[in-house]
């Protein structure tokens, strides 16, 4: 906790020292540029002209001056409509009404002055279906007017994902999930799948940096101004992470007030019944909220004018009950007494383990271990539903979900130049399982909890230095916390008349109960550490900043991001509640060995392993849009990472290194796979632990440092700014499968965990049973030529303007991404040769283990950065923005995505892998509508 403190008052030190500067170190940012070039009738350019930009809804006003080139550009605006005007002494005004800038936007106006003696004024209404010719970026949006009006299955915006060209909904059919653990990211883009974009909120990292497929937060449909995805060679500001950005920009508040409520509803009457339950399965569904927004003042006092203070505020409310239909074995009443039947699906023949059988198929009372009953009794429900099947166990019950939202926006405005924007999201959820589902159990008496404790928020300063130079500054804060525990009959002393006497007590989580599983179809129940994640959490603390500065037909961008990440989490895999398996071993029936305390195999872990994983990032960036001509933007730039693999406390992350692993020191493997020791044997023979005898704290050091350079053109080929010709080629990295790759995150073993492992065991008290004998143990490991994954990205692009309003876009686009971390077994074995006779055809079984290269393991599941994934398309797309009261967009992708992430059969063989994605979707076609009455 002390160090948790410290680091926080330093991260707050920075931050006074980082806003009090004008050029910083950055990270994302999500607002918009207008630019453009003042010409006469002749076509000469007019430098110094007086351009003024005002934001429609707050009345906010910035001034700037034409250059010596007759250009412009204003960054850092924010997301919404502005008008513009540009005039000079001895020219008409120009003005420009309803400018839309949307969040990563550049938007180009092509003013004309006309010669005027006289105050006159030339105005023309802004296009709301632009052509991007600034720059060569391929991006789509989706407007908040189709986030609010068109239907969702869940109220998720991602599900309008497939309204934009390259953009696929992986979950098109199921209700999607409103935010927390139980809902993953649904957006597959340019074939990058569901963990290969990087996902902001109105700029801030928006994810759980565990496995990167899940958002912190999920804003409602209401509070979302714009969505913008950057697919393909964006600019080296948003290059920060992933092989695509997904922007999310929240609205504001307004110099008057706007505000709103709503409520969604489904529930059973609209459902039909499951074909396995009797009755139709329960369900409510109510999703409520509010919104209001407006100018933040005191009548007389303070803000009178209302254009300093604006506030928006956003609150959703979800109460959520699913039914359920899970089906399961449960022993009988008779049973639980001793008594088996002989026909009937319950049908065996007792054996006693003493001798014979049992009279009348029946186990005495006295033989009946009480503890393990009075376990069986207390977790195992009675059969509720009897028929000629095996399975006489109904749960119907319903799992529930009750979620908050809440979203709070502050933005003042100290002077037209200075602007400060404060805010908060937070989500909170407690969602939980009809029973134990996560381990596999139908039975009511436990039951899955997942609690969601997560939240955004960020300061950003916005600064006009002088009219060619802005100035932007940043810090947010991502928090993702999750608790995924067992409800209902979890504790040993919950259990009257049990108690039990295992090799480890007192431990982490060694006050539950444990874990038992049977053959013969039983179904299983107890608690499982393997499916317990108390309170793991991730923090991403981040200094941002972003400077741009218009020199001459040089718009110069440059920035960078420091990012001090942590996660905290117990390391995966440790069976501390104790591992039971009953078989029949003894009796020739599982559950008559439970009644009798015979287990076939006990496994336990002595304790758990809290880590704490620490990941910075360190990544300048320098950026340049250089207009050619007037009609030729190009534009050029690279971004720099540190990017290091994480690191957690010393000896915390173990790894199986072959260039350690000493045949001398290796066991003796019999075929049925069990070992012999040797006098060299070591049990760590290839392991390597971090922060100990010479390997560096994060296991490898070899590549830490990346270069990402992104290049292109815009072309505004007939110089009306109504057809445009782009494309460009980028680079992006994205870190391999988020901190649970290549041992991070789990990979906790022996020596820093014991494990005890027994056969034919006493339960409840296994210490007397004997011990299993020690067979090839799989491991794992990661290569130390580790690298975080490499995308390049390219697409060429047309878009043209036809009418007023309806806008067409073709672009062929691809993605290559290398280094892609994949688990393949290197302890395989090899081939035999050729026509060579082999012995051991037909005969008794042998074990992969005794063949295997690294004598004495079993599997290695060695993860090494050899993926690639190659995806290719063909995009069209239609918008009809404004007209006749008609919102209207199509979109059409034709792609094919290969890559060799299907798993490797061979490891010798890895080329054979590569073929069609799982994620290949040839063609997608969408078509979406809003008609204003």
């Amino acid at each position: 906790m002390r160090r948790h403190n410290g680091r926080r008052a330093a991260f707050l030190l920075i931050i006074g020292l980082v806003l009090s500067c004008e050029f910083g170190n950055a990270q994302l940012m999500t607002t918009g540029t207008i630019n453009g070039t003042i010409t006469d009738r002749s076509g000469a350019v007019v430098p110094g002209a007086d351009v003024t930009i005002t934001n429609i809804a707050t009345g906010a006003v910035i001034r700037t001056v034409s250059n010596s080139g007759g250009s412009f550009s204003q960054a850092g605006l924010a997301v919404g409509s502005y008008d513009l005007t540009a005039g000079r002494p001895g020219f008409a005004l120009f003005k420009e009404a309803d400018i839309y800038v949307g969040p990563a936007s550049v938007d180009t106006v092509s003013i004309v002055l006309e010669p005027s003696t006289v105050t006159t004024t030339v105005s023309v209404e802004a296009s709301a279906a632009q052509v991007q010719t600034a720059t060569s970026e391929l991006s789509s949006t989706v407007s908040a007017q189709e986030a609010e009006a068109l239907p969702l299955n869940g109220r998720n915006y991602q599900g309008l994902g497939s309204l934009m060209p390259g953009v696929i909904n992986t979950s098109p059919i199921a209700s999607m999930g409103t935010g927390g653990f139980n809902t993953s990211n649904a957006l597959n883009v340019n074939g990058g799948g569901s963990s290969g974009s990087f996902y902001t909120l109105d700029g801030i990292w928006n994810e759980n940096t565990g496995n990167e497929t899940q958002t912190t937060i999920m804003p409602n449909p209401d509070e979302i101004q714009e969505i913008k995805v950057l697919q393909s060679n964006y600019d080296s500001q948003y290059t920060l992470m992933g092989a695509s950005v997904v922007i999310v920009q929240t609205k504001s508040g307004t110099s008057t007030f706007h505000g709103g409520g709503w409520e969604f509803l489904r529930n059973t009457d609209f459902d039909a019944r499951n074909f396995f339950s009797p009755t139709v399965s329960p369900l409510q569904w109510n999703i409520f909220g509010w919104n209001l927004g407006g100018p933040l003042y005191i009548p007389r006092v303070y803000n009178t004018k209302r254009e300093k203070t604006f506030f928006y505020v956003n609150q959703q409310w979800v109460r959520q009950k699913v039914g359920s239909v899970l089906n399961g074995a449960t022993p009988t009443p008779d049973m639980r007494a001793g008594i088996f039947p002989t026909t009937g699906p319950y049908a065996s023949n007792l054996k006693d383990p003493a001798g014979g059988s049992f009279p009348g198929n029946r186990i005495p009372v006295s033989r009946i271990n009480q503890a393990a009953l009075a376990y069986l009794n207390a977790i195992a429900p009675l059969p509720n539903q009897q028929t000629s099947a095996f399975n006489n166990y109904l749960n119907t019950n319903a799992g529930t979900t009750n979620q908050r939202d809440d979203m709070v926006k502050i933005d003042h405005d100290f002077s037209p130049r200075v602007r400060l924007m404060g805010e908060y999201f937070h989500e909170g959820q407690d969602s939980s399982n009809p029973a134990a589902t996560r381990m596999g159990s139908p039975f009511s008496t436990n039951y899955d909890i997942f609690q969601t404790f997560n939240s955004l928020a960020q300061i950003q300063l916005t600064q006009v230095i002088s009219p060619s130079m802005v100035n932007q500054t940043s810090i947010a804060m991502n928090r993702y916390i999750i608790n995924h525990i067992f409800g209902g009959l979890t504790a040993i002393s919950q259990i009257p008349g049990y108690s039990q006497n295992f090799p480890y007590t007192g431990g982490y989580l060694q006050d539950l109960v444990p874990h038992v599983t049977f053959t013969g179809g039983w179904s299983q129940f107890g608690t499982s550490a393997n499916n317990i994640i108390p309170r793991a959490t991730d923090l991403e603390d981040t200094l941002t900043d972003n400077w741009s500065w218009l020199r001459g037909t040089h718009t110069l961008d440059a920035g960078g991001t420091i990012l001090f990440g942590t996660k905290r989490q117990w390391a995966t895999g440790l069976n501390t509640t104790g591992d039971v398996n009953v078989n029949g071993t003894f009796t020739g029936n599982a559950i008559a060995d439970y009644l009798l305390g015979d287990s076939a195999t006990f496994n336990q872990g002595s304790n758990g392993i809290r880590k704490y994983i620490h990941y910075p990032i360190v990544s300048p960036y320098l950026q340049d849009h250089w207009k050619a001509t007037r009609r030729f933007t190009v534009t050029a730039g690279v971004r720099f990472f540190y990017l290091p693999f994480p690191h957690t406390q010393p000896g915390y992350m173990d790894n199986f290194d072959p260039a350690q692993f000493n045949a001398a020191n290796a066991a003796i493997v019999s075929p049925n796979g069990t070992i012999t020791s040797t006098p060299n044997y070591s049990r760590i023979n290839g392991m390597i632990f971090n922060g100990q005898n010479g390997v560096p704290l994060n296991l490898t050091n070899q590549h830490n440092f990346y270069v990402a350079p992104v290049g292109g053109f815009a072309w505004d080929l007939f110089g009306d700014g109504r057809t445009s010709l782009r494309g460009g080629f980028g680079i992006t990295y994205n870190r391999n499968g988020g901190m649970g790759a290549a041992c991070s995150q789990g990979c906790v073993s022996y020596p820093v965990v014991q494990q005890v492992n027994l056969i034919n065991a006493n339960f409840p008290d296994p210490i007397g049973g004997k011990a299993a004998p020690l067979t090839a143990a799989s491991v794992a490991g990661m290569s130390l030529s580790y690298r975080v994954a490499k995308i390049e990205s390219f697409s060429l692009s047309l878009q043209h303007q036809f009418g007023s309003n309806w806008l067409v876009s073709i672009a062929g686009a691809g993605n290559i991404a290398r280094d892609l971390q994949t688990s393949l077994n290197i302890n395989q074995p090899g081939p035999f040769g050729t026509y060579g006779f082999n012995p051991n055809l037909n005969s008794s079984a042998y074990t992969a283990a005794y063949y295997a290269p690294y004598q004495g393991y079993g599997t290695i599941n060695f993860s090494e950065p050899i993926g690639i994934d190659n995806w290719s398309a063909l995009e069209i797309g239609v918008r009809h923005p404004v007209g006749h009261n008609l919102y209207l967009t199509a979109a059409y992708t034709w792609s094919h995505n290969l890559d060799n992430a299907g798993g490797f059969q061979n490891v010798y063989q890895l080329q054979q892998a590569y073929g069609n994605s799982s994620l290949n979707t040839p063609q997608v076609f969408t078509v979406s509508a809003v008609y204003t009455l």
